[in-house]
Order: structure tokens, then C-alpha cells, then sequence
């Protein structure tokens, strides 16, 4: 499978394929092209220990073929753009040292005298025998960028290197335009026309009539993310939006998350929300599936059968409220009630909160119980226990226990 590469927006876009929209450099069709050779060329170039990079000057460079938008600079070796396009720039050769020994130099390409960080190699020059090099890349170039070749010296001492043989070409990539813009004119499916994104300034990406964007199952840090800033302004959010229909009546589309199903003896997956690295909530399927849970804090990293803090089933008919020691229940940021599990389990309401059953009529009390008249008062025993009531019919307050008699506490 031939890769194809892709920067979208207004970056480039490298196409390589057989599916694909365009062809690399090295052919002289392109509508801009450049080619620039050395050929059995014996004058060496002083390159300075210190790391300072040197252009290949004083060399005998010529070419092949006329360019096409691209002016040669035959005393230099670089090449200035006179359109804007995506360029695949391919360079191939082979060098020696002539002095001090083996020797480490970085080749490199330049654009406007700033390194193309990407189109750079590393070699080990012999003084015994040439080593062959190559540098391929694309980049997106304007209208008066000048691209030229340039070598520095990693070793201790200063060095002179023959370029024997350079075939150093560019040609704009097919379909690409000004601010390096690209436009598909064929079909990008099939068996060979993999994308590889390399990266992306601006601009968008949109699908015909179905569009779907997969990792291969061999990536290892797959996400969505934009790059932090330095400004102190408010950062960008990130926005996924549905569709909807504008017609009258439309509905909109729901965001769906889709969690696989385990393997049997396997563990679900969760929807988990970090902060720095860390959890702190997760919702999905609780131990048995027939639950959804929803866990926070520390308990999202380890869930477990007593830690989540709501747990529904799936029919909707059950819902648990749950605290692993302490749950509280407050209105406006104010505590009313506290449900303790440490020492004697209790539930106690906070001062000035009232606690009613059947009325909300607490005659301006506070920190008291209402009861409102039974519907129907207990009759018959209670086993283990009693009941406190306002009788239905004299409002008087009512006790019944075990003994199935119903005694007067108070009078209405």
C-alpha cells in the first residue's frame, strides 16, 4: 500500500498514491517544478566547527531542464518559488570528507534562511569513500521563498566537504494552490490511498453523503486535543454539534457515545472525565450491566459495589442515592440533612429544619415534626415495634405497639 500524505487546510497535502490526486516531485509535468544538479563535482566546502550551518557555494550546480515558475541560483544552489504551491522536495546524493578523519555533519534544507526542521539528515562523512544521503519532505511555500541546501559540522574540529553528485528537486504537489490549499479532484477510497495527516494550520474537513474518521488499531496515544497558549485571554472551547433539521417540526440528532460490549470475563468501559491526569468522574455500567452508575473523585479511578454515588437500573424503576460514609442532602449550598454510617448509623437534620410527614405546616416552628392526620389509622398489633399517628378523626396523637392498642399521647 503506497502512503499518502495529508496536512489539511491551508497547509499541504502530499498525495503519492495510486487512488490518489497527485504524484511527489521528480516530474517535470508539475506546473512548478525545479531541478538542480551537481554531477562529478570535486570542489569541497569549508564548514566551520560550531554548529553554524553554510550554504554550498562556489560549486559547479546546473540543471537538466528548464524550471518551470522556479528561478535557479546557479552560485548557491537555491531555488526561489514564483508561485505558491505544496512542494515535495526530494534531495539525493553523495559526499566525502577531505580532511580530519570520519566526520558527523547535518544537511539540511533552508527556507528564506530558517531550517525546514523536517528535511533534515544526519551523516557520517569517510574521507576513504562517499556516503550517499537523501532528503524528502513537503512544505507549503509563497511566492518569493527561497529554498536552498545547507550543511553544518557536530565533530570538534573544522572540516571540507566534497558534494560529489546532488539531484536536488521540488515540484508543486497536483491540486495544490496559493496559501498551499488543496483541492481533491478523484476520489481518495480504496485499497491504497492510506492518509497519513501530517499537520494542519487552519481550515475544515468535510464529508459527502457519509463520512467516518478511523484509527488504525496499532495507535497508541489516539485523541483529539488543541495545543495549550500562553495568552492570559480566555481559551478556545471545543464544540461537537449534531445535526438538525431546520424544517418545521425538526428534531435534532443525539450525541452518542458508544461503549463495546466486553468480552465475556472482560471489563466494561466507562465515559471518565480527568483533571490533569486525574479522575474525577466516570459514568457506564455499574459491576452487573443491569445498572448505570456514577462515580466521583477518587472513586472513579477504582469503582466498586459501595462507592458510586448514583446507581439506576436499567428499566428506570430503581434509583440509589449513595455516600461511602457520609451523605448529606443540602438546598442552596445549606446542609439539611446528614445520613452517618460511622459509629451508630443516623440520620439527623441540621437547626431549623423541620421534618414533615403528609404537611409542610409547621405553625413557624423550627427544628420540629409535623404530622398531618393519618389517612387511615394502624389497627391490629406491630410486631417489633410501634406506630406514632394523628388519629384521622380526633387529630389526637396516637401511639399502637406490639399490643394492638391504640393509647393517646396528647389531645388534638
Amino acid at each position: 500500500m503506497t502512503n499518502q500524505y495529508i496536512l489539511v487546510g491551508s497547509t499541504s497535502i502530499n498525495l503519492s498514491g495510486n487512488g490518489g490526486v497527485g504524484t511527489t516531485g521528480g516530474t517535470s509535468g508539475s506546473p512548478i517544478y525545479g531541478e538542480m544538479t551537481l554531477i562529478n563535482n570535486s570542489t569541497s566546502v569549508h564548514v566551520p566547527v560550531g554548529g553554524t550551518y553554510v550554504p554550498l557555494t562556489g560549486l559547479n550546480w546546473t540543471y537538466d531542464q528548464a524550471p518551470s515558475n522556479i528561478t535557479y541560483n546557479l552560485s548557491n544552489g537555491a531555488m526561489t518559488a514564483n508561485a505558491s504551491a505544496v512542494f515535495s522536495t526530494e534531495v539525493c546524493g553523495s559526499a566525502h570528507s577531505n580532511s580530519g578523519g570520519n566526520t558527523i555533519y547535518n544537511i539540511a534544507i533552508f527556507k528564506n534562511g530558517v531550517i525546514v526542521t523536517d528535511h533534515v539528515v544526519t551523516v557520517t562523512l569517510l574521507v576513504s569513500s562517499s556516503t550517499s544521503f537523501a532528503i524528502t519532505g513537503i512544505d507549503a511555500g509563497q511566492v518569493g521563498d527561497v529554498y536552498q541546501l545547507m550543511i553544518n559540522n557536530m565533530s570538534v574540529s573544522d572540516g571540507y566537504v566534497t558534494f560529489v553528485n546532488i539531484n536536488n528537486n521540488m515540484a508543486a504537489i497536483a491540486g495544490s494552490g496559493a496559501n498551499g490549499t488543496f483541492v481533491a479532484n478523484t476520489d481518495l477510497t480504496g485499497s491504497n490511498t492510506s492518509q497519513i495527516v501530517k499537520s494542519a494550520q487552519s481550515g475544515t474537513i468535510a464529508f459527502g453523503t457519509s463520512g467516518l474518521i478511523t484509527l488504525a488499531s496499532t495507535a497508541t496515544v489516539p485523541g483529539l486535543t488543541q495545543a495549550s497558549t500562553s495568552s492570559s485571554a480566555t481559551p478556545q472551547n471545543i464544540t461537537i454539534t449534531p445535526q438538525a433539521s431546520t424544517a418545521t417540526n425538526g428534531s435534532t440528532g443525539d450525541l452518542i457515545l458508544a461503549l463495546a460490549t466486553p468480552q465475556s470475563g472482560g471489563s466494561d468501559g466507562a465515559f471518565l472525565i480527568t483533571r490533569g491526569g486525574t479522575d474525577i468522574a466516570r459514568i457506564g455500567p455499574y459491576a452487573t450491566p443491569t445498572f448505570t452508575s456514577l462515580y466521583f473523585g477518587s472513586n472513579a479511578t477504582s469503582p466498586g459495589t459501595t462507592n458510586y454515588a448514583f446507581l439506576v437500573d436499567n428499566a428506570g424503576t430503581s434509583t440509589y442515592v449513595n455516600g461511602a460514609t457520609t451523605l448529606y442532602l443540602s438546598i442552596a449550598g445549606s446542609v439539611g440533612a446528614t445520613m452517618l454510617t460511622a459509629g451508630n448509623a443516623q440520620l439527623s437534620l441540621s437547626a431549623n429544619w423541620n421534618l414533615g410527614v403528609g404537611t409542610n405546616v409547621f405553625g413557624s416552628g423550627h427544628s420540629v415534626i409535623g404530622l398531618a392526620n393519618a389517612t387511615t389509622n394502624p389497627t391490629g398489633a406491630i410486631s417489633g415495634g410501634g406506630v406514632i399517628y394523628v388519629d384521622h378523626t380526633t387529630g389526637n396523637l396516637m401511639f399502637i405497639g406490639s399490643s394492638g392498642v391504640a393509647r393517646t399521647i396528647a389531645a388534638a
